[in-house]
């Protein structure tokens, strides 16, 4: 069991007395151990269960555990110092996974407000205005919007009303 021996502290309910508790889990190279403190003197750890699980399933949750330089072994001792180490690690990385829960909250909704205003600018609508008499002065774009529009404007019988429709959008209101 001590042989490459990692660990994880998990946040817990004593069932017993519906206090809040922890238990640790350790895993050796083949076998899991959990642990959880002594009713008598809580900075003992007890062994409650200790067990096989198959091959790729104890790989998992071994790699998921940290790396303990620590030994278990029978008897009586404190454990106050490979909690500590185990509990450090437990708060960061619920620190961390409360970090990654906020940016990805702020990313769904900064998600949110460009799809709506991807919505809205289809609807935006530019209106520009062509000079049609030579004695009005043009500027450069003006000169590329007639070109660009005698090019490709229809026969005057086929002419439509370029301006498209002025239906009210009631979602934009």
């Amino acid at each position: 069991m001590n042989d490459g021996l990692r660990a994880r502290y998990e946040a817990s309910v004593d069932r017993r007395t519906n206090q809040e508790s922890f238990t640790i889990k350790c895993y050796g190279r083949g076998l899991w151990a959990m642990l959880r403190p002594d009713d008598a003197s809580p900075e003992q750890l007890v062994l409650v269960d200790l067990g096989r699980n198959p091959g790729p399933m104890h790989a998992r949750q071994r790699e998921s555990a940290t790396s303990v330089s620590f030994r278990l072994s029978e008897g009586f001792g404190s454990s106050e110092s490979f909690v500590a180490v185990l509990f450090q690690t437990f708060e960061a990385e619920r620190r961390r996974d409360e970090e990654r829960r906020k940016k990805e909250s702020l990313l769904s909704v900064a998600e949110f407000v460009l799809a709506r205003q991807r919505e809205r600018l289809m609807r935006l609508r530019i209106a520009y205005r062509v000079a049609e008499n030579d004695g009005e002065r043009r500027s450069a774009l003006g000169v590329k919007l007639a070109a660009a529009i005698g090019a490709t404007a229809p026969a005057p019988a086929a002419q439509h009303d370029a301006r498209g429709s002025y239906e009210r959008d009631r979602s934009l209101r």
